[in-house]
């Protein structure tokens, strides 16, 4: 399991990026902000995430039900 910052912009676009890197620095619109989990389900092969948090710096938090929705599509290439 891998942790690591994430937005998800006002375009549905998901952006995961190293945890050193504060959000703000990317100059993004984001609808949602935090930090993400990511492992591989070893039962179907797919990557799972869990979205927590929120960004001061951004003023956006987490959504988790739909942003984990968003960033598993993203990196399973759905």
């Amino acid at each position: 399991m891998v942790e690591r910052k994430y937005v998800i912009t006002v375009f549905d676009a998901p952006v995961i990026f190293d945890k050193r890197i504060i959000h703000s620095e990317l100059h993004m619109d984001a609808k949602s902000a935090g930090f993400v989990r990511i492992w591989t389900d070893p039962k179907t092969g797919k990557v799972r995430v869990f979205c927590f948090g929120e960004n001061t710096s951004m003023g956006v938090a987490a959504h988790p039900n739909i942003d984990e929705k968003i960033l598993e599509g993203f990196l399973n290439n759905e």
